[in-house]
């Protein structure tokens, strides 16, 4: 008489195999760049309203200010730049009308039309700037530079990626997972490539989590993530939204 079979038994999970020299350079690489591009990022100016230089002038929390003088006969938008304690450098243009206007001769005259005025935001930020104590740098009219502007940050998270494309199965969360986690999150990446598949330098077997993440649950665990992260001030400047 047989034994009736009401179930079956899954084997155990294999150990988790440690990353071979060539995993753990490139691991160690992107982790490298992505604090070295967030540090650069920390450094690199923050485009904000004009606005936002008045009111931290008004209250005494703008420090310095960096400005631009027009070219001769010019109108248009010039850039300024700022510094304000605890926050990213800042940056954003003032407007200057030299109260000139180009003629052609087939526009129709309006004599009747009120001549352009002058418009100088400079001289008001400076005049700001100096009723408030912060250090004032004027500069000569530079062109902007064209091309594309790489950061390495942004460049280490894509490498980071690669890792998680092309790398081994993680053993913590699905490649989903990680993806939803560090796309809403971005500094979850470093986590990642210090971790996955197993933690950076370990050089023995890791024993398979009991329950790994999946993408669904990453997915909406990485927005609640993202709203507590956005709560710090510090995380706000490096990753607006």
């Amino acid at each position: 008489m047989s034994q009736a079979t009401y179930g079956t038994v899954s084997p155990p999970r294999a150990d988790v195999a440690p990353s071979g020299p060539v995993d753990l350079i490139l691991r160690a690489v992107v982790a490298v760049a992505l604090v070295v591009g967030w540090v650069q990022l920390a450094h690199t100016p923050l485009q904000r309203p004009i606005e936002e230089l008045v009111r931290g002038l008004e209250t005494g929390r703008v420090t310095a200010v960096t400005i631009e003088r027009p070219p001769p006969d010019s109108s248009g938008q010039f850039p300024v730049e700022w510094d304000e304690p605890g926050r990213r450098p800042s940056y954003s243009s003032y407007q200057h009308h030299n109260g000139q206007t180009a003629f052609s001769w087939d526009q129709q005259i309006d004599f009747d039309q009120d001549a352009p005025t002058e418009v100088d935001e400079r001289a008001e930020i400076i005049a700001l700037a100096r009723a408030a104590g912060a250090e004032v740098v004027e500069r000569d009219w530079q062109p902007a530079a064209g091309g594309i502007r790489w950061e390495l940050g942004g460049i280490a998270w894509l490498g980071g990626l690669l890792l998680l494309v092309g790398g081994p199965q993680p053993r913590l969360a699905t490649r989903w997972a990680w993806f939803w986690l560090a796309f809403n999150v971005p500094p979850v990446m470093l986590a990642f490539v210090l971790l996955e598949p197993v933690p950076w330098g370990r050089r023995r077997p890791a024993p398979p989590a009991a329950r790994r993440l999946t993408g669904g649950w990453a997915f909406l665990l990485s927005f609640l993530l993202a709203g507590l992260a956005h709560a710090v001030p510090w995380y706000t400047e490096l990753f607006p939204r």
